[in-house]
């Protein structure tokens, strides 16, 4: 009474399509070949909506038409003037900012240290071993 997809050297029935598996539901009822119908339908048919997807890259554009660049950096902030010539070269004067979807950043910087090939190892596990120790 459900549909299965094989998967590998199995059949999964939690698998579905989208609506290619309703429609496949609904086909099965119409042929009668679904067994409790009312309950089968009732459990697998459903109006997917796609909620909280946003692609930042497609604001602003018109269909058929390249009227703005757009792309996602977290660095625009901290570009220089010499960087913001070399964008304007290219034909991009202005950009928008938008706070993160991931919230603020809780980067770090560590000290770093220089070592010989033969140390290499042997520096990265003393190091390890200072952090464990915290």
């Amino acid at each position: 009474n459900r549909i299965g997809y094989k998967i590998f050297d199995s059949v999964d029935f939690d698998v579905s399509y989208g609506y290619t598996t309703s429609f496949q539901y609904l086909e099965l009822e119409e042929q009668g070949k679904l067994l409790h119908d009312e309950e089968a339908l009732s459990a697998n048919l459903s109006l997917r909506v796609a909620c909280g997807r946003l692609s930042y890259a497609e604001l602003g554009q018109e269909p058929g038409k390249k009227t703005k660049i757009i792309g996602v950096s977290g660095t625009l902030s901290a570009l220089q003037q010499p960087e913001r010539q070399i964008l304007e070269a290219y034909g991009l004067t202005s950009c928008s900012l938008m706070p993160s979807v991931y919230g603020a950043a809780n980067f770090t910087e560590e000290h770093f240290v220089v070592v010989s090939d033969a140390d290499h190892h042997v520096t990265i596990a003393r190091e390890i071993g200072k952090k464990l120790e915290r």
